[in-house]
């Protein structure tokens, strides 16, 4: 619903603002994946991948043909979710990829829930971050914007590239003794509850990509009902 309301209110952007949203879209895909590939930080790094995310929103809307709008929707959807779940599992993780080092062995089911949200904002298959920018670049295609479409393809094989990275760090290389030790502690009650509720947002993420076929035919009943053709 909050998607689908962002969505309606952008909508009345006349034609005309098509290429200069376009040019948006083209620089958050392309400067994000870059710039995610580029940081050690795994906070900076799910940011940048969520602004490339958000880069395909805006290339679905640029094209104001119902396809792209529906999908769109759909990713939007999927980004607030993986956004959502990414600060409560990254919770402490901030000071560089040594922090997430053999959280794997260490902490399995927050290192599962890490791992799922940089693969979603990364457009990895088959979570719904690839369904709905798998979607984003039919619109485009059949729109004709090939060019932005190469941007996109671009930016998404730096963004894989680059939770590609993330993922290392968790599952292959060695925990530090520090990790170690913080792993023996017992975690703040706090702590707990919202490591948790971030597993279950994660869950969501997971199911969102299983069920993409149906939310994606929602999307575009969506984009229907707002006179798109």
């Amino acid at each position: 619903t909050v998607a689908f309301k962002i969505s309606a209110a952008l909508l009345p952007l006349p034609a005309e603002f098509s290429p200069y949203l376009m040019v948006v879209a083209a620089v958050a895909m392309v400067g994000g994946g870059a710039a995610a590939l580029a940081t050690r930080s795994p906070r900076a790094r799910l940011a940048y991948l969520a602004a490339g995310q958000v880069g395909w929103v805006a290339a679905g809307l640029a094209t104001h043909y119902r396809i792209g709008l529906g999908a769109s929707l759909f990713l939007l959807g999927a980004f607030v979710v993986a956004a959502t779940a990414g600060p409560a599992v990254m919770a402490g993780a901030d000071v560089g990829e040594f922090a997430l080092a053999g959280m794997g062995l260490l902490r399995p089911a927050r290192a599962a829930g890490i791992a799922l949200v940089f693969l979603s904002l990364a457009g990895v298959p088959p979570l719904a971050g690839f369904f709905g920018e798998f979607a984003v670049a039919s619109a485009l295609a059949q729109s004709g914007a090939f060019w932005l479409l190469a941007l996109g393809l671009l930016g998404a094989v730096m963004s894989m590239a680059a939770a590609a990275g993330t993922l290392r760090a968790i599952y292959l290389q060695s925990p530090p003794d520090e990790n170690r030790r913080a792993a023996g502690a017992r975690l703040p009650v706090l702590t707990r509850l919202s490591t948790g509720g971030a597993v279950a947002l994660c869950a969501v993420i997971a199911g969102y990509g299983v069920f993409a076929n149906p939310i994606i035919s929602l999307a575009d009943q969506g984009a229907e009902a707002l006179g798109l053709r």
